[in-house]
């Protein structure tokens, strides 16, 4: 069973058609292409899968169901990318999510909550964004955690 596809430095520009083929895979890798566009039910048959990496691409906008799910998904690195804005809606089922970078993007603001939802979430990387505004609810991601 295929655990892993690699398809970094591949010049992609859309993710249009879902990997229906490919339900079992764990970890897939988009890094370092030019995807600017995801389409909403590009990632639904992959329910098992652990880690996602869409950096360095021209990704700036996530529709609401693009992650909706991978339940399982642990990793989530969509940094280096044109993301401006971030909503509760593109990581509302992302129950098990414990690493998300949203590093180096454009993002000025997150939404009030976005995390709220995500008790497995441990790390958030928002480093180097541009006049990033963050509400003062979003650290309210697990009240029982004393980090």
């Amino acid at each position: 069973v295929l655990k892993e596809i690699d398809l970094t430095n591949n010049q992609l520009k859309k993710l249009e058609n879902n990997f229906n083929r490919v339900v079992f895979v764990k970890k897939i890798l988009f890094k370092n292409n030019q995807i600017d566009q995801i389409h909403s039910e590009f990632f639904d048959k992959l329910r098992f899968l652990d880690l996602l990496d869409l950096s360095i691409n021209r990704i700036n906008n996530l529709n609401e169901s693009t992650f909706s799910q991978l339940i399982h998904l642990k990793y989530l690195n969509l940094s280096h990318n044109q993301i401006d804005h971030v909503y509760r809606k593109h990581f509302l089922n992302l129950k098990n999510l414990a690493i998300l970078d949203l590093s180096r993007n454009q993002i000025r603001e997150i939404e009030e909550f976005t995390f709220f939802n995500l008790g497995s979430l441990e790390q958030v990387y928002l480093d180097s964004n541009r006049e990033l505004f963050i509400n003062n609810q979003i650290n309210n991601t697990n009240e029982n955690n004393s980090n």
